[in-house]
């Protein structure tokens, strides 16, 4: 299929021939992304127009917030949304915008929506709740019951601890293992997001850069505004690499912990590959005393009740988890593990005590919160097995049926990613098993790739299945068969459109 259109479109810096008139009342980023990604052809704008007319009060109220706000889903520095849509309310498997359209979602809050929005369990129990609770920094019972039911579950959990965000957990692990070891360097893997601080942000983003083989990667941040790290405060680590074991069996007189997401992003496809690597990571850092730290915000409580842990047969010191925890939306998250860390944050009768480490904010295990993440997880401990067999299920629909697609167009459309995990619509031919990051990223960041997406998601939306900017096919125990007609057929009209216009890239 040619990718070389003819067109005044350039990534290289050269500008359009001739100008095209841009839909009004749009924001300046909308303007500026559109303008890159349509040039001057004028079947993207016919798209770009088609979607406008379609949602006219989601791109009112679009403008607006770009007037008021930062740090919506609207309007984020990264990957926010083109055209995005504004939500009136939501059910099941479904979306309403405030201009009454109805999409089948494939984005499902980055995959917490695991049960569908508003599963009726959570949603009964925060409804019997919410008239008689206390609101934020009060004991309540719940509170026992919630980090009781997340010590029987997660692998070695001797504790739990309550915080808002998956990001916040990260962070807190490292705190209290810096705590508990006297060490300060953290150390993670290139490639791995985790959450909007330094650890997350530095070497998460873009090109991996150089790698030394005596101090892992070069530290590059994420963004402006982050503290500038040195090698004394993070080691960047290649992920599946035996030399990651010796980086950190070299350094481990000074780490405080090891980072690790047990399935990073670009590993999605195949989590069970990871597994030998987590395992040896387990040796060396308990060999040498160095406390594992395991991202399960994403794959707690999904590849097994006890998350890729569980299934991996590998025990972490310090667990961090969220999204699934965050019943109804409601923000939730929690880190559990070992009482010799976990408890560094825990006042135990001694105020003052310099061996502590705080960490408490006024809304850490509010009572709706904890009351939502509760009702969520005894659903999901409860009818685990139906749930994800369900949900494994429909994606094997949605794989199929894709793959017939390919087969009878010649369109290279594939599902990339696990049931389990997050799943995403790719193109091209599949990437292998053991992909490493650096792979990922050229193909995922290409121009042409990143163009063919963002037009996709656009097409998509016309077709009533909503998406990000990328694509995702993330599905939920509350998916239909009708839901998989509706996904496939519009991923296959969409993808016959781009073609006959040459817009698929080779």
């Amino acid at each position: 299929m040619d990718s070389h259109r003819p067109s005044s479109l350039s990534y290289g810096g050269e500008e359009a021939v001739r100008p095209v008139a841009v839909p009004s009342g749009l924001t300046p980023p909308d303007r500026s992304s559109l303008s890159v990604l349509c040039g001057t052809d004028n079947d993207l704008w016919d798209l770009v127009r088609a979607v406008v007319a379609r949602q006219p009060g989601s791109v009112r109220l679009s403008h607006r917030a770009h007037q008021s706000a930062t740090s919506l889903p609207a309007n984020l520095p990264f990957s926010a949304p083109i055209l995005p849509v504004c939500c009136a309310r939501a059910e099941g498997a479904h979306l309403y915008d405030v201009d009454g359209n109805d999409y089948v979602d494939c984005h499902l809050s980055y995959t917490a929506a695991v049960l569908g929005h508003n599963p009726p369990p959570v949603v009964a129990a925060v409804r019997d709740r919410i008239a008689t609770g206390v609101g934020a920094a009060y004991f309540c019972p719940e509170q026992v019951e919630l980090t009781e039911l997340l010590t029987e579950t997660v692998p070695g959990a001797d504790r739990a601890g309550l915080f808002h965000t998956g990001a916040d957990t990260v962070a807190a692990a490292a705190r209290m293992a810096r705590a508990s070891t006297g060490r300060q360097v953290v150390a993670k893997f290139q490639g791995s997001y985790h959450g909007s601080h330094e650890i997350g942000l530095y070497n998460s983003l873009g090109p991996a850069g150089p790698r030394d083989p005596a101090s892992g990667y070069e530290l590059r941040p994420g963004g402006n505004g982050l503290r500038a790290l040195t090698g004394d405060d993070l080691l960047v680590l290649p992920f599946d690499d035996q030399a990651a074991l010796g980086l950190v069996a070299e350094h481990a007189a000074d780490l405080a912990c090891v980072v690790v997401d047990p399935v990073p992003r670009f590993r999605g496809q195949a989590p069970h590959a990871a597994r030998e690597f987590l395992r040896a990571l387990r040796a060396v850092t308990a060999e040498h005393d160095v406390p594992l730290v395991v991202d399960e915000v994403i794959t707690g409580f999904r590849m097994a009740p006890g998350g890729a842990q569980e299934a991996f047969g590998v025990t972490a010191d310090i667990t961090c988890l969220g999204k699934l925890t965050s019943g109804l939306g409601v923000p939730l998250s929690a880190v559990t593990g070992r009482a010799d860390h976990l408890d560094r944050a825990r006042s135990d009768g001694l105020p003052g005590d310099a061996s502590k480490t705080w960490l408490s904010s006024t809304h850490q295990a509010n009572h709706l919160a904890v009351v939502a993440a509760l009702a969520q997880l005894r659903h999901l401990r409860d009818h685990h097995g139906e749930i994800f067999d369900r949900i494994d299920g429909l994606h094997d629909l949605l794989r199929a049926r894709l793959d017939e697609f390919a087969h009878r167009s010649g369109i290279p459309v594939h599902l990339r990613g696990h049931p389990r995990h997050v799943t995403l619509l790719a193109l091209g031919e599949p990437l292998d098993d053991r992909a490493s990051y650096e792979e990922w990223a050229e193909e995922m960041g290409s121009p042409a790739m990143v163009r063919a997406m963002q037009m996709l998601s656009l097409h998509l939306r016309l077709r009533g299945v909503y998406t990000l900017g990328a694509p995702t096919m993330n599905l939920s125990a509350a998916h239909t068969e009708a839901d998989i007609d509706q996904i496939t057929s519009a991923v296959a009209d969409s993808l016959l459109v781009m073609a006959r216009q040459n817009l698929l890239p080779t």
